[in-house]
């Protein structure tokens, strides 16, 4: 489906807990440590805190990364495998959750969504949680696929993005950044990914009149 005031195209149908149904096996990519090594310090810029909660934690890479910077990382994911991996393989700090559905009165510096949101069937319960979960000064990160990327134009049909079978929400530059301003952020920097073709990395911040928010709406 597409919504052309948006600029969003977006699943219809799709099973619940669809993400539930992956499978496949994962392993920390040695490779990527250095590009989290840099994803950090970008982030840091934007706050001064050192507390930092990863939604989605995958192969821990991340996670990984940030413990041997020194950050004080928590991560959640709705694949318990991958939870167990974290912490009985290698030691880290995680716990088997739906973001949606987390409760916590912790408040976090960094929060990480890296390639969750195009995986979420409500993408503004999902960001609001985030800005409530989020320290005043906090900076939010999230990558997502970006079918309107100068890659995405170039490749058409074989952005193979698009034909991703977990993937219920393709954002664009314009509709990601709608949804952030209907959940309280700014956005304060854009990258084009070097992860993922024809992903967008961006980091935002709360907006100085959100700090209450409904996480509801």
């Amino acid at each position: 489906m597409y919504c052309e005031p948006c600029h969003h195209m977006f699943a219809r149908y799709f099973p619940e807990k669809l993400f539930l149904h992956n499978d496949g096996a994962r392993t920390p990519n040695p490779v990527f440590f250095n590009y989290y090594s840099n994803v950090l310090d970008r982030i840091m810029r934007y706050t001064h805190g050192m507390k930092l909660f990863e939604i989605g934690i995958g192969a821990c890479e991340c996670l990984l990364a940030a413990q041997e910077m020194g950050i004080e990382a928590f991560g959640i994911d709705v694949i318990d495998r991958h939870v167990q991996m974290a912490r009985e393989k290698y030691g880290l700090n995680a716990q088997t959750a739906d973001f949606v559905e987390y409760e916590s009165d912790e408040k976090y510096d960094v929060i990480i969504m890296g390639d969750v949101i195009e995986h979420v069937s409500d993408p503004v319960a999902a960001m609001c949680k985030a800005h409530s979960l989020l320290a005043g000064d906090g900076a939010l990160w999230v990558s997502t696929p970006n079918f309107d990327s100068a890659f995405s134009i170039v490749a058409g049909h074989n952005d193979a993005m698009k034909r991703q079978q977990y993937h219920l929400n393709y954002f664009s530059r314009r509709s990601f950044f709608m949804l952030l301003d209907k959940c309280g952020f700014t956005p304060v920097n854009y990258k084009i990914s070097c992860h993922d073709n024809g992903s967008m990395e961006v980091i935002a911040v709360k907006k100085a009149d959100s700090r209450q928010i409904n996480v509801t709406q």
